[in-house]
Parts: C-alpha cells; structure tokens; sequence
C-alpha cells in the first residue's frame, strides 16, 4: 500500500513538472504523450549506470542492419535513452560530439521498428506514435532540464544544430536569449 501511494505521488509530480514545461516552451500534447514521458522518466530514475551505457550499443547495432539479435524491449530501451539523454544530459552527448540530428533520426529510427512499447502499460502505443512526437517530447524534457540545470549551459553549436534538425521551439528560443 506505501508503495503504491510513493507511485502514486511521484506520477502526480512529474505530470505537474510536464505541465509547468509545457506552458514555459509554449506546447500543447497529447495526454498519451504526457503520460508516456512521466513513465519514461520515472524508469529511468531507477536505471543503473551499466543499463544507460548499454543504449548506445544497442542503438548503433540495430541502426547497422542488427535489429534481429534485439528484442522489443532492447530496441524500447535504446530508443528511450536517445530520448532521455538528448531531452536531459544533452552536454554529454556534445561532449561526445555527436550531433543532435543524428540521436534524434536513431530514437526515432528505433522507435518506428517496434510495434507496441513494451513499458507502457496503460494504453497500447506504437512506437510510430512516439516517433510522430519525438520533437515535442525534446523541448518538454529540455524545458524541465533548463529547470534543474540552469547553470549547466548547452553549447550553443548544438542547440543550432538541434534547432536545424527539429525546428525545435525551445532551441530557437534558447539561441535567441544567447545573443
């Protein structure tokens, strides 16, 4: 029952958070989108360090021809990490150099190869339909880091970048702010 309750408010948190990041970008999305971005960032709260290094093997090999040696929930999981880490940590993957255009065109590639995400419980959801909002779960999730990490600024290479691959409304207003 305690647990239960935790669950419970932490899902009533996060969907204010995605609320409060929704009116500051400027966005209106789906309930399904909502709900499936406080999942995702309630699983990954709980995932362990060897867990997130694993997405970027997964991703590389299903994007080079892979995809049989991967089940859904393998696929799920890397796709969800592109999403996560360009949405929060996004100076990690520059520190990395790897381009916006590319993690996004890999989570979305992802998400398009399975037909029903395996950790969304509520409704079923294609990964079409994730793919079809990848963008707009972008600006919630850097909306809500900007929140958390507002002195941990983004260069501003990537967030041009980000703006040119998505036409990404937070990315265009960050880049207005830095001039």
């Amino acid at each position: 029952m305690r647990k239960t309750i935790i669950i419970n408010n932490q899902t009533y948190i996060w969907k204010e958070i995605i609320k409060k990041a929704e009116q500051t970008c400027g966005l209106t999305i789906e309930e399904d989108v909502a709900i499936f971005l406080v999942n995702l960032l309630m699983r990954f709260i709980d995932i362990s360090n060897d867990t997130k290094q694993s997405f970027t093997k997964t991703a590389y090999l299903c994007q080079n021809g892979h995809r049989s040696f991967f089940s859904d929930h393998d696929i799920a999981s890397a796709a969800d990490g592109c999403l996560f880490y360009l949405g929060l940590f996004p100076n990690r993957l520059a520190k990395f150099d790897m381009s916006p255009e590319h993690v996004i065109t890999s989570g979305k590639l992802l998400y398009q190869q399975i037909n029903h995400h395996p950790f969304y419980t509520e409704k079923d959801i294609s990964g079409a339909f994730i793919a079809e909002h990848y963008n707009q779960m972008i600006d919630i999730l850097l909306t809500i880091r900007d929140d958390i990490w507002h002195n941990d600024p983004i260069p501003e290479a990537f967030m041009y970048q980000l703006w040119q691959a998505t036409g990404s409304k937070y990315a265009y207003h960050y880049l207005n702010q830095q001039q």
